[in-house]
């Protein structure tokens, strides 16, 4: 009798072990699968880094390094600006030739040529390609403006001269193509600078690859050939 007893308890001991073990072991399972789960359900994001446009990075390298007394902003932002707002009248200057077209859109270029290089400059692979375009812009004005007075002083002395206005010639085409030209660069530089690239636009500037680049170039290079012919 005692040895039956003996025996049921040992295989009671038993059966308690192998039954710890396998629970054990559903739950070492349990957690393994749901531990999975976890990373499943947490894919990893990779991060997109946004690369700027090294072409479109510039810095102002614009100076007033003589400290002379000036009317204008002596930095690119509110120079341009300025130039913006200036164009968009008629300069006062003009009213000693009785505000002759051709003589307004003389005075403001020849204000530009000026200031760019001597106190206005700009470091920039696209900025830098608007702001050349926009010195030969206003260099073709001035030119125009000695073709227009050339009959009164070849030697280009009567550009302002403006009690010969009457003798003047007319305002060419291209002097007024020139302008307008002039005029929509600086609103895109405008555009581009002081306004990040918000607002309207003509597509003539490199800084937000204007799509009408080519072709103001394309005049420009025609109005340089013209004028080596005329020379």
């Amino acid at each position: 009798m005692r040895e039956s007893e003996g025996a049921k308890m040992k295989s009671k001991i038993l059966l308690t072990i192998g039954t710890m073990v396998v629970g054990g072991s559903v739950l070492t399972a349990c957690a393994v699968t749901k531990s999975d789960e976890k990373v499943k359900s947490s894919p990893k994001v990779e991060a997109v880094k946004n690369v700027a446009d090294p072409n479109k990075e510039w810095k102002d390298l614009s100076m007033n390094s003589d400290g002379a007394a000036v009317d204008f902003p002596t930095n690119a932002k509110g120079w341009i600006a300025y130039e913006v707002d200036k164009f968009s009248k008629p300069d006062p200057k003009g009213a000693d030739a009785n505000f002759d077209e051709g003589y307004d859109y003389y005075l403001k270029a020849k204000s530009v040529s000026y200031v760019m290089g001597r106190y206005i400059r700009v470091k920039g692979v696209d900025l830098e390609k608007d702001f050349e375009n926009l010195r030969a812009l206003a260099g073709r004005i001035e030119h125009e403006q000695f073709v227009r007075t050339a009959n009164i002083d070849p030697e280009g002395k009567a550009v302002e001269k403006t009690e010969f206005v009457g003798q003047w010639k007319p305002t060419s085409k291209s002097m007024r193509k020139t302008y307008e030209y002039m005029t929509k660069l600086l609103n895109d530089i405008n555009v581009a600078i002081n306004n990040d690239g918000k607002g309207k636009t003509f597509g003539v500037s490199h800084q937000l690859d204007g799509e009408a680049t080519s072709e103001m170039e394309s005049f420009i290079s025609y109005s340089d050939e013209d004028s080596e012919t005329e020379n």
